[in-house]
């Protein structure tokens, strides 16, 4: 099959099969904007308590978050929702999972981001409440229904731009 080039999120392009599934290795970042935290009129936010404190390991957190182009962060160019089950609290004593840092709360994550009308990237594995993780890219659908690879969160500072909440590098490194 012929080679196509796709333009994505951030000006990255993407080669896909004239079936749209990728054909070399490429990077898609976009910016997450963490609009549970100031979208005061429909939170989307939804945390399950799984126990009497208010950070138990069994937690479960839901989201859906507006996703930017990168790495100038002034185009919505995509869009998330997933999940995460909290898997060690901060103050959880030692043993520390391994490749986690020392005194850091983890979640166990899974979620789906969808690029533009090119289709959806869908990711499993750690965020970590005080340093950047990899998951593990599991699968995608139209451009991406090929697609496997790793991506990488990383936490970025409060931007008072959009009032100083949450933002993360998210940098797909897809391969076919």
């Amino acid at each position: 099959m012929s080679a196509l080039a796709i333009a994505l999120a951030g000006g990255a392009i993407a080669w896909a099969d004239s079936g749209g599934t990728v054909t070399r290795p490429m990077t898609v970042a976009v910016i997450e904007h963490d609009a549970n935290l100031h979208d005061t009129m429909f939170p989307k936010l939804v945390g399950i308590n799984a126990g009497p404190t208010s950070d138990p390991v069994g937690d479960t957190l839901t989201w859906s978050n507006v996703d930017y182009n990168y790495p100038s962060d002034q185009t919505q160019v995509a869009h998330d929702q997933g999940s995460c089950i909290r898997t060690v609290t901060p103050s959880q004593a030692l043993p520390v999972p391994v490749g986690s840092p020392d005194n850091a709360g983890a979640w166990e994550c899974n979620w789906t981001t969808w690029i533009g009308n090119q289709g959806s990237i869908t990711v499993e594995g750690p965020f970590y409440d005080t340093a950047n993780s990899t998951l593990a890219i599991i699968g995608g659908t139209g451009t991406f229904a090929n697609a496997r690879g790793s991506m990488q969160l990383v936490a970025l500072p409060p931007n008072p731009k959009y009032g100083n909440f949450a933002e993360y590098d998210f940098i797909f490194n897809v391969l076919p």
